[in-house]
């Protein structure tokens, strides 16, 4: 039976609330990005908190966990993209730009690829396997270009990696 009860709660510091957050598919963790570029990970089950290293440097806008869950991504308004293993919690990739600074690019993530919309750009990085010891790859973006504006929240990509919609404003 379902209740309303507290099953548990996650205290931060009180300088650095959450300003991103986002359930995994499978509902197994709770990723939490706070002002201060700190990206920490909740197991629902139990409430246990891990903070990952080498976040980004600026207020995490959005994150974004891949279908299978082992990977999760996300994105600062200073226009930095971070990528971690989330069973180990190390770097998948060293941090990643965007073109520009935003408050509004979301991030998907497709089995090994990154994708962000900025503007009249839409780039893609492919992140390299989960490297035995502690160096981070860092990711070369593809980019596609149009005339047209990219709406920031307007692009998905398909499972597959082979198709991707998008919007423009």
């Amino acid at each position: 039976p379902a209740s309303m009860a507290v099953r548990w709660q996650v205290q931060l510091a009180q300088d650095d609330p959450a300003r991103a957050w986002r359930f995994s598919r499978d509902a197994r963790w709770l990723a939490l990005g706070t002002t201060h570029g700190r990206v920490h990970v909740v197991d629902v089950r139990d409430g246990t908190r891990r903070e990952l290293a080498s976040g980004p440097v600026g207020t995490v806008r959005w994150l974004e966990f891949d279908r299978a869950a082992t990977t999760l991504v996300a994105n600062s308004e200073a226009g930095e993209i971070v990528a971690w293993d989330v069973a180990s919690g190390r770097p998948r990739a060293g941090l990643l730009r965007t073109s520009r600074r935003t408050v509004q690019t979301a991030v998907r993530i497709v089995a090994d690829s990154v994708f962000s919309a900025d503007s009249s750009e839409l780039r893609a990085w492919q992140l390299a396997p989960l490297a035995p010891f502690d160096n981070a790859a860092v990711a070369d973006a593809a980019r596609l270009r149009s005339r047209r504006t990219f709406f920031p929240h307007g692009f998905d990509v398909h499972a597959s990696g082979r198709q991707l919609v998008t919007g423009d404003q």
